[in-house]
This record gives structure tokens, sequence and C-alpha cells, in this order.
């Protein structure tokens, strides 16, 4: 059984992106993870096995389109709501007080600081890049996580301005 260390990484060609750091491989299998002037850099999932991948490699040549789309993630949006609603009722008792039950009010402090911090996570981080990568026979993509939305733009960039360069640029609705 081959593992995915022992595949060939490496890509031919100048590096324009980096779309997954190593660490990123396992969880994100069926995703591009890089791509060159020359070659598109695809993990895919071992046959039959669910934690094996291995590196597939596409000739850049045969890319028809790279389309991007800035994408809402809405559960994003519907927890920070629901996170903000939780945090009003929560403070409604906090400030009307504890009228008959338990006089620790420790959980009603503690709940809207965690409430307010969820929704200022998820309010914060509602968008993603996405990249789909048209290939003669298939179409492969990449998603960055919507938290990592800033730290991914410059990649995505990166790929943009090389298939807008190729003529090969699609933008996409979100």
């Amino acid at each position: 059984m081959e593992s995915w260390m022992d595949n060939r990484t490496e890509l031919e060609g100048n590096v324009i992106a980096i779309l997954l750091d190593k660490e990123e491989y396992p969880s994100k299998v069926g995703n591009v993870a890089a791509i060159s002037d020359r070659q598109i850099l695809y993990l895919k999932r071992d046959r039959h096995e669910l934690v094996n991948f291995r590196y597939e490699f596409f000739d850049m040549d045969n890319c028809k389109a790279i389309e991007y789309k800035d994408e809402m993630v809405y559960y994003r949006v519907v927890v920070a709501v629901l996170s903000l609603i939780l945090t009003a009722v929560l403070l409604f008792m906090l400030l009307t007080g504890l009228d008959g039950g338990s006089k620790d009010v420790t959980p009603f402090i503690i709940g809207p600081i965690a409430t307010t911090t969820f929704f200022i996570r998820f309010f914060t981080s509602t968008h993603r890049h996405v990249l789909n990568f048209e290939m003669p026979d298939q179409v492969l993509s990449w998603r960055s996580p919507a938290i990592d939305y800033k730290s991914k733009a410059e990649a995505a960039h990166a790929v943009r301005e090389f298939a807008r360069e190729r003529g090969i640029l699609r933008e996409g609705s979100s």
C-alpha cells in the first residue's frame, strides 16, 4: 500500500499559488492544493481508503477556464444571529434580576461574553474564496475556509491574476 508521502509532490514550472498548507492535506482531500504555470496539484482520495490520498497532477494547458467566486457562507450568518439573540436574552435576564431561583449569577455573566464572542467570530468571517478549474472531463475545485478568508486572499488573488493573464478567468457570481 502506497501512502500519500511516497508520491511525487513537486510541481513542474513556476509556482503561482500554494492554496493548502501540508498540514491541511488530510482534511482537504478533493481540493486543489497548489498551481504552477504548468500544472495543478490535486489531492485525490485513494480508492477504498478513508485516510490515505494521492497527489494527482493536471496539465495547466488543458485547463479551459478558472472561475473565481467570493461566496457567502450563510450558516455562519445564522449562527451569528442566533448567538446575538441568545446574548440579548441572557443580558435581559441578568439586568432584570434573578427572582426566586439561585443567587449564582456567574452563568449569566459568562453567557453573554461567550455568545458575544461567537457572534463576533462568526459574523466577521462570512465569506470564502472559491476557485473552480474547468478541465476537459471534470471540474477541480478549492474552497477556502471562511475563517481563513483574509489569510488565503493573496493566494486566491495570485490565481485570479494568472488566469486573467492567460485569458481563462471567469468571474462567478456569489
